[in-house]
């Protein structure tokens, strides 16, 4: 299954990510277990399981010849005069380009360059594909309705939403090339990491100095997380321990983060029925428990809340986990300004429940809490958000009512669903 799966990926690449999901909603994935990931490198086939019985992949293999004949119809750069594939649009001689300009920028993100020189090589292919890509009828179409979309959801002017995504663009790939770069070992991150902004950073270690309870440090996928979560615990007491949480099964880049050498750190999977084992660490003492809070379904059982005036769904582990625990949470956000990377820390939350408080009760207002905090930093800093794009498929059905709005039947682009 695995082979079947990274010829999928390589089949995937040979076209842009929109005509990919505009493909994958018309032909959806057979197998159960097997899902599709959109990643600063592609369109990711992932599966969440280790083994599969013999028909599932005869499905797959079935379903990667029939994506194929979608994808890439008889000839590439003439009009599709049959009826095969009527609404994915063929390949164009101006996205093959684009696609081998993003194999270009592929390479770029994992090679061993500076940071420096990454921004500005990155920046430069982000503004010959961004004008090259203008001119793909299907691209301006989609953009434009994301824009509308989250125009509604940021109560922002459609050409200020416009402006905004094409600057994501280049964050999503750059903050990318950042979690790379904390993931190669040969490396030295001190110096790097000596140069985060972080005005709080001595009120911050004074305050954990003489504090040997548990803590939850959270954030959402914002700026350099990676970086951030490494410079906030180099304060930590050097018998401190360390639990962060990855993707399940995901192998290139799972250790999403690294704690410094001289703390003990654990990483745990998403969905192994690790509880247990956290609330654990966390009821000993003197750990820290690191995660992110801004994720969907995906990621585990979720709780229905506010966000930017719309009823979205969360997962409720980051504050369950913390109140199960008798943890306090610490929630900070990292963004870049001006080519520096800056760190704000937020006020410490309680997880205390409330007099007569239950416990799902308490996991709501907590998750509330932070969701609103997310919503504080998604405003100031939107392009460096990395779900910005498929910002609409945390609502309950308001991405559907707001293409509805437009009077066409347009599909969002850049969401990923669970199949």
């Amino acid at each position: 299954m695995r082979c079947i799966c990274q010829a999928l990926e390589l089949l995937f690449l040979q076209r842009i990510d929109l005509i990919v999901h505009l493909a994958c909603r018309e032909l959806p994935l057979p197998v159960i277990g097997v899902r599709l990931l959109r990643t600063e490198a592609g369109t990711r086939v992932e599966m969440s399981k280790t083994e599969y019985r013999e028909k599932d992949c005869q499905a797959m293999l079935t379903f990667v010849a029939q994506m194929q004949r979608f994808l890439l119809h008889r000839s590439r750069f003439r009009r599709c005069r049959s009826e095969e594939t009527p609404t994915i649009p063929r390949l164009t001689v101006i996205e093959f380009i684009v696609v081998r300009l993003n194999r270009v920028i592929r390479h770029c993100l994992q090679s061993r360059r500076s940071i420096s020189i990454k921004r500005y090589q990155l920046h430069s292919l982000h503004l010959l594909r961004l004008l090259l890509s203008q001119g793909i009828p299907l691209y301006r179409e989609q953009g434009r309705v994301l824009a509308h979309c989250l125009g509604l959801l940021l109560h922002e002017p459609e050409d200020r939403v416009t402006r905004i995504l094409s600057r994501y663009q280049f964050y999503f790939e750059f903050n990318y090339a950042k979690r790379i770069f904390h993931l190669d070992n040969n490396r030295d991150p001190a110096p790097y990491l000596r140069e985060f902004h972080w005005p709080m950073q001595h009120a911050y270690k004074e305050y954990i100095d003489a504090d040997n309870n548990s803590r939850v440090l959270v954030t959402i996928h914002m700026g350099d997380f990676a970086g951030a979560f490494s410079v906030i615990s180099s304060l930590a007491n050097d018998n401190r321990g360390a639990i962060s949480l990855r993707r399940e099964l995901e192998e290139e880049d799972g250790a999403t983060f690294r704690f410094p050498d001289r703390i003990s750190h654990r990483v745990l999977r998403h969905g192994q029925n690790n509880s247990v084992e956290i609330v654990n660490a966390l009821r000993r003492g003197n750990h820290t428990l690191a995660v992110l809070f801004d994720l969907k379904d995906d990621f585990g059982e979720t709780v229905e809340v506010e966000f930017f005036g719309q009823r979205a769904n969360f997962v409720k582990g980051p504050a369950e986990l913390a109140i199960v625990g008798k943890a306090d949470l610490y929630p900070f956000v990292t963004y870049e300004e001006n080519g520096i990377n800056c760190i704000d820390m937020e006020a410490v939350i309680s997880t205390k429940p409330l007099s007569n408080e239950s416990l799902p009760q308490a996991v709501k207002r907590i998750t509330q809490q932070l969701v609103k905090l997310s919503e504080k930093w998604i405003r100031r800093n939107p392009e460096q958000w990395k779900y910005l794009s498929s910002m609409p498929a945390f609502f309950n059905n308001a991405a559907e009512n707001m293409v509805a709005r437009t009077g066409e039947d347009a599909v969002l682009p850049f969401t990923t669903r669970r199949e």
